[in-house]
C-alpha cells in the first residue's frame, strides 16, 4: 500500500449493517443447520473415510493427494461404503462423497 491508501482505509467508517448482506432467518429447528466436512489427506490415510462415511451424515468434500488413479480413489471409497456423487460441474477432478 502507499501511505496515502493507508491513511484513507484507517479513516474508512465501520458499518455495523451492511445493505448488501442476505437477511437471516430464524432457525425453527435442528435440522435447519448443515455443516459439510471438509477435509484432506494422502492415500495412505484414505482407510479413515471409512469412519467418516459411517458416522457423517451429511455432506463432505475432500481432496486426496495420491499416485493412484482418480477412478482407483473413487473405487476405495465406494467399497468403503462411501456413496460418491459428481458435483455436477462438469470438472472430472470433483467429486463428493457421502454415506451410502
Amino acid at each position: 500500500y502507499y501511505p496515502q491508501q493507508q491513511q484513507q482505509q484507517q479513516h474508512a467508517p465501520f458499518e455495523l449493517v451492511s445493505r448488501e448482506a442476505p437477511q437471516c432467518q430464524p432457525l425453527t429447528n435442528d435440522q435447519d443447520i448443515t455443516v459439510t466436512l471438509v477435509t484432506q489427506l494422502s492415500h495412505d490415510r484414505l482407510w479413515m473415510m471409512e469412519h467418516h462415511c459411517q458416522r457423517y451424515p451429511h455432506p463432505m468434500a475432500i481432496a486426496v493427494y495420491s499416485n493412484n488413479t482418480q477412478q482407483e480413489v473413487l473405487q476405495e471409497l465406494r467399497e468403503m461404503g462411501c456413496h460418491v456423487d459428481d458435483d455436477g460441474g462438469g470438472n472430472d477432478n470433483s467429486r463428493t462423497a457421502r454415506r451410502a
